[in-house]
């Protein structure tokens, strides 16, 4: 695998799941984040609770994949000044160029990824991100922290089909206090829906709504 970016994007891209991957777990491979280069380069990373896809801008010279250490390549991007070239080698060894500077280090084999669950995008649903990031900042502050009932540590997520639109309520309890925020959405689905969204990728996804526009 062999790519260039520009400092900027990949330094943008790893901010990004900086609060997913994990920096004291008794499995290493949480820490790291999978680099995917094809045709198009995709940033994978999970803590097994949530999980994180997204796209990174680069030149791909060689195709490959790897798993790399997600803090310290964060922090040779906000260090160096030129963008950056990466560079798989033997023993899943990262090169990692940037103008005269020279880093190296050590990878983990995608096989040992852990594999993420499929996602059924038979009935997706376009939301705006304001009001998204509002419904979620509206309600998580109720939710639990660490209850030994699973599921008040995350908000509640009741897709409600009607007539015309969706109903969407979104509630969040830590048993003492109650948070209810419910809004209308476009869309069609053809029966309620209940997901319940951990409260830490609740926090995750306001953040990453803030930095984005549209639907």
């Amino acid at each position: 695998m062999k790519l260039k970016v520009d400092r900027e994007e990949i330094q943008k891209a790893l901010q990004n799941i900086q609060g997913i991957v994990e920096r004291k777990t008794t499995m290493p491979i949480l820490s790291h984040f999978l680099l995917k280069a094809d045709k198009t380069t995709s940033i994978i990373a999970t803590d097994l609770d949530i999980a994180f896809t997204g796209p990174l801008k680069a030149e791909v010279i060689e195709k490959g994949s790897l798993c790399i250490p997600a803090r310290k390549l964060f922090e040779i991007a906000r260090e160096v000044e030129d963008n950056l070239v990466l560079e798989s080698q033997e023993n899943n060894w990262l090169k990692v160029s940037s103008g005269k500077s020279i880093f190296k280090l050590m990878g983990l084999p995608e096989a040992e990824y852990p594999a993420l669950p499929q996602v059924n995008r038979s009935e997706e649903l376009n939301i705006n991100v304001n009001t998204l990031k509002n419904m979620i900042e509206k309600t998580v502050y109720a939710t639990g922290e660490s209850d030994t009932r699973y599921t008040l540590n995350g908000l509640l997520m009741h897709f409600i089909p009607k007539k015309k639109n969706i109903e969407l309520r979104i509630v969040g309890t830590d048993g003492h206090r109650l948070a209810l925020i419910a809004k209308d959405i476009e869309g069609k689905l053809s029966e309620e829906k209940k997901p319940i969204l951990p409260k830490k990728a609740a926090i995750e996804l306001k953040r990453l709504l803030e930095e984005s526009e549209g639907n």
